[in-house]
This record gives C-alpha cells, structure tokens and sequence, in this order.
C-alpha cells in the first residue's frame, strides 16, 4: 500500500476512483483491516481537498454516555505542525470535537461552518483554525457504527454534491468492510455517480493555460464538444467562446491561477455550441488546489448550464423595464417603501423632483416627507400610514406639504402595504399633486358664498349667518342689529363717470364698511348698491338709555347700531377717487332690532328696509331706526 501515499492528485479524477477501490478491496480482503485506515483517509483527504480527516469508532461507558475514538487521523501536509494535531483521541458526541450531536445518525451527513456553533465548540475549532466541518455517520448492520470528520481550515470552501456523494460512497465501503461483504466495484459507481450530475465536471492543469486533465462526459450534451477535442485541442475553451466574453474571463482566470492560493472562482459567460451555432450560458466555479511537496496542484471546477435561468432574468429585466417606464408616465409619485425586516428594496419615480422638488436620494434615504408635511395635518397622516401598515387596507388621504420654497401644495395620496407571511412587507402607494383641484374647489365654495366684485359675503351666506346670530340670541338672551345700506345716487354716478368707475366706488364702499364696524359684525353685499350688516350679541338687559350723538336717547344696543351708522355715514362722506373721476358718494341707513322690532329674519331685514327708505325722504347721507308706530 505503499504506491498508494504517493498518489498524485493531478492525474485526474479516475486516479481517485482507483485508489479509494483499492482500498476497499483491501479492506474486504484482509482481517486487520485496521492497516488500511493511514490510506483511505490520505486518498479521501486529498479527493475532497480537505485540511484534516478523522475516522471515529463509538463505544459506550458503564455510565451511558456515547464516546467516539479515534481509529486514525490525516492532516494535509501544508498544514501547521502546530494545529494538525489536538493531542486527543477520545470525544463525546455533542462536545468541542462533535458539535453535532447524536442526531448525526438521523441525518447521516451533517456540516456546518464553526462560527454558527454554540460555545464551547466554537471557540474549540476556532483554536484549531478550523472554519468548515463534515461528519458522516457509518452505519453497519443497521447500528450507528462512527463516523467521518473532514475539516477545513479555509472559510472559502464550498462543499459540492459530489464531495458529498465520495464521503457517501467511501461510508459504504467502510460498512461493506465491516461486514465483510464485498462492495460494489468502487470505480464503477463513482463515475456513474459523476456522469448521472447534469453539470460538467473537470480538473485543470494550471502548469499548461486553459488545457484540462478530466472533463466529464456531459461536456457533449451541453456544449457539443466531444471529450477527446476539449482535453486534446488548447483552444477548444477559446475557440468556442463568444468573443465579446473572452477577454474579460480569461484575465479573470489568469489571475486567479496567479494566485497559486486555495481560492474559488465563479464566472459567467456564452459558450457557442459548433454543431448548431446556439448560444449557451456557462456558470463555471472552480478551485485551485495549491501544489505540496508531493503534488504540483490542480484547479477543479464544475461548469453549470445557465441558459434557461439567463433567458428569465432577461424576461425579468425586460419586464421591470416595461414596468418602470410605465410608472415614469403617471403623472404621480409611485413609491415603493420597505417595512420591518423586508429585504425590498426602496423606490420612489422621477415625478417627485418635479411634484416636490426634492431627489430621489432626499425622499428615499431621509426624513423629507415627513419634515415636509404641513404641521396642521402630520397627526392625521402619519396615524392613516399606520393604519396602512397595519390593516392592509386601501388608505386614501389628503394633506398639505409646505415645499421648501414655502409654497404650500395639496396632495392626495392612496397607499396599501403588502404582507408577506401574515407580516407587513412593503408600503405601495401613489401621490398626486391636486393643488389645482383644491384652489377650484375653494373657489367654487367662495363664489357660493361672496361677491365676486367686492370680495363681501354675498345674500346667501348673511341669511346663514343672521338666522345663527338670532338663535345665540334667543338663548343668551341677547339683542341684534340689522343695518340696510344704500349708496345714494348710484344711477347718476354710472351715468356720469361709467360702470366702471361705480364698480370702483362699490369696491371702496365695502372697504369702508369693513372699517367702520366691529370685527364681531357681518358685512354683505345684498345686491346693486344695497349693502346689509349684522350686529350681533348686543346688550338686552334693562339699563337706562343712552343719549347718542344728536341727542336723543336710545337702549344700550340701539345706541350700538346708532354709533356704527354714524361711522358709516362719516367714512361714506369722503370723496373717492375712481377711474371716470372724482365721486362724492353718500349713504342712506335704516336700523331695526331683534327682539324689539321683530322676532325672525326676514322681517327684520325688511324693517331695517323700511327705516332706510324713511331716512332717504329726509335726505342723502342719513340713518334711521325703525318705529313699529311711526303715528304716534
């Protein structure tokens, strides 16, 4: 068994099969099988690249408890003196050595990386420097017999199927062994094992660029090259890659083999195949196997078909493309907005630098929105985001962002969050900019209730805001004024300076009024060049009368009403400059009094009517207060 310590792992892949079936065939063949063990863990540590390899037999004490013993143990001979050997040979399952436990014999192959183990067997492997496991439990006779540990001491290593498959293989031997039956041929099923993976599978000589010692037989079916031209033509690989793909992969590989370290590459790149001209997508993954004192290395690797899975992401990008230029055409702001733990990534389109001005950048990765939302309306919109988030329900708000150029905007946004595993996922939803709609409404709202020349409430909102005033008035127990204005001479004003000019002198009258009363009182335009005001919440109880300012004497709210038309009579004195000239405007007032004169609106606005009409016979530019018994 000596030729066998001097296995060169470069030859190929059939050097392994070999030597691990003549092995096996040692092991059925001879009692002290014992003997054989230093090989089979040489030739199973070199296969699998592996660091250190142990073979473990169970036993169990007189307290119960399951020991595993070590039959013998290999270590890769670039490996540290220092760390080949921990100077134990005896463990018990679910320890430092044997983190995996008894349930090895449920799973048979367990592995795991050692910085996922708990402590104390992390920090055990770790001191050891080793950074990957497998344990591979062997079973005979149906009892769990020991078990395999292969170690690594690289945290690039990727344990593939057919690594599995070997230590599967080699498990089986060993119980074939131990039960002294004689084993399949090893050779044989090995490389029906290899040939049954749907992927090809070669080992590379790195000494000689791009020319390989094994290629597996599926090297045909995927790329339709026989096996004889790939490992006997050196530019098989160049010849059929696509041309735009060979420059950067082969500088790739070129550094990888530089390199000359126990590294992993994985590229993708198009392969055409010469018999039909089809365009095939390789993901090829490759290992370098540094050279030792009895091997010059090796790179091997596994080359996958990828087409079909290209072909989709190409679908898939197409799709997204489609989907974002659509979403780039509404004319709102779609936002995708992760939630919890979600792995999404955020979203926002191009309309919000157009709607708020801001990038993508200051909406995706701050606070804009929030700091931006108008302050009267960030309670209610942040606790419907909430409820979206929550309830899963289709929200629909409107609210106002102050810009940062202090504009103020109106936005109505409709958001739904999506769930994933009964958890909220992400946050959907669009804004859109309805300033517009909004000023329309508001106008719509304001023509209902006001002039629109003088900008004064107009008929219908004074009748609202009376019929209110005499109800706070019944339960207050309280007096209302009502005073009926009319310009005098409005006719001989348009005849004389135009239309334009008495619409002119409207508009002044109306800032006069304005002046004159309280902030409390209502002004209105009742129509033409009749103006009504509303003086509510006067003094009703009984007190002595006031005199007024010609010397009569009036209740406490009719000398109120009396006062504010004497203001108006002053301010409507004064001359007013208008476009067809100068107008020397006068007003004829009437006064009446809720409860004294009347008890609902309408007659009281006709009351006050009739005083006006009464002060007009006396004159321009007077008042009047109405008199339920003018005879007396």
């Amino acid at each position: 068994m000596g030729e066998l310590r001097q296995h060169d792992a470069s030859n190929d892949t059939s050097a392994a099969v070999d030597a691990l079936s003549a092995i096996s065939t040692q092991l059925i063949r001879t009692t002290a099988w014992t003997e054989a063990i230093p090989d089979l863990l040489e030739v199973l540590g070199s296969t699998l690249c592996a660091h250190r390899v142990c073979l473990l037999e169970n036993y169990r004490r007189a307290d119960g408890r399951l020991i595993a013993k070590s039959l013998g143990k290999w270590c890769s001979p670039d490996l540290e003196a220092a760390s080949a050997d921990d100077g134990c040979n005896e463990f018990t399952y679910g320890d430092l050595a044997l983190p995996f436990g008894e349930d090895l014999q449920v799973h048979m192959i367990a592995q795991g990386r050692s910085c996922d183990f708990p402590e104390p067997s992390r920090r055990a492997l770790e001191l050891a420097s080793v950074c990957f496991v497998v344990a591979a439990a062997i079973k005979t006779a149906g009892t769990w017999w020991g078990s395999f540990l292969v170690q690594y001491c690289t945290e690039d290593h990727e344990w593939s199927d057919v690594d599995r498959k070997v230590l599967e293989a080699v498990c089986e031997m060993l119980d074939a062994a131990l039960s002294h039956r004689a084993p399949e041929p090893m050779a044989e099923s090995y490389r029906e094992l290899v040939e049954e993976i749907p992927a090809i599978l070669y080992i590379d000589d790195p000494a000689r660029q791009y020319r390989s010692l094994y290629v597996g037989p599926q090297i045909e079916t995927i790329l339709g090259i026989s096996q004889a031209t790939w490992l006997n033509e050196d530019d098989a690989w160049q010849r059929n890659m696509h041309h735009d793909d060979w420059a950067s992969t082969t500088r790739q590989y070129e550094e990888f083999i530089s390199r000359r370290a126990a590294t992993t590459l994985v590229q993708e790149y198009r392969m055409i195949r010469p018999d039909d001209g089809r365009v095939v997508w390789i993901r090829d993954e490759c290992k370098a196997v540094p050279p030792t004192a009895d091997s010059p290395g090796i790179v091997k690797g596994v080359m996958y078909d990828v087409t079909e899975q290209k072909g989709l992401e190409d679908q898939l990008r197409s799709a997204q493309v489609k989907r974002r230029a659509l979403i780039e055409q509404i004319p709102g702001i779609v936002y995708v907005q992760p939630l919890s733990d979600s792995t999404e990534e955020p979203f926002v389109s191009s309309a919000v630098e157009k709607i708020l001005g801001c990038t993508r950048e200051q909406w995706l990765y701050s606070d804009w929105w929030l700091d931006h939302l108008h302050e009267m309306d960030r309670d209610r919109v942040t606790a419907a985001q909430r409820a979206a988030e929550e309830g899963g329900e289709l929200i629909e708000t409107e609210y106002r962002m102050r810009l940062d150029d202090e504009r103020i905007i109106w936005i109505n946004e409709t958001s739904r969050a999506l769930f994933r595993d009964g958890n909220p996922w992400v946050l959907q939803g669009v804004l859109a900019d309805t300033t517009k709609r909004k000023e329309a409404e508001e106008q719509m709202e304001f023509l209902a209730f006001h002039d629109v020349l003088t900008g004064l409430p107009n008929r219908a909102m004074f009748n609202e805001h009376l019929v209110m005033a005499l109800s706070r008035a019944v339960r207050n127990n309280r007096a209302v004024a009502v005073l009926y204005v009319d310009l005098d001479d409005m006719k001989q004003t348009n005849d004389s300076h135009g239309h334009r000019a008495g619409d002119e002198l409207l508009q002044a009258t109306a800032a006069r009024l304005r002046s004159v009363v309280r902030k409390e009182d209502l002004v209105a335009r009742f129509g033409g060049d009749e103006f009504l005001i509303t003086v509510p919440d006067l003094e009703r109880r009984a007190r002595p009368p006031v005199r007024t300012a010609n010397g009569t004497f009036a209740s406490p709210a009719a000398a109120l009403a009396i006062g504010i038309a004497e203001r108006i009579c002053a301010a409507m004195s004064m001359p007013v400059q208008t476009s067809g000239g100068l107008v020397h405007p006068a007003a004829s007032i009437g006064i009446s009094l809720f409860p004294d004169d009347a008890d609902d609106a309408i007659a009281l606005v006709q009351h006050a009517d009739t005083a006006m009409y009464a002060s007009k016979q006396t004159g321009r530019g007077t008042f009047g207060v109405y008199a339920k018994n003018p005879q007396s």
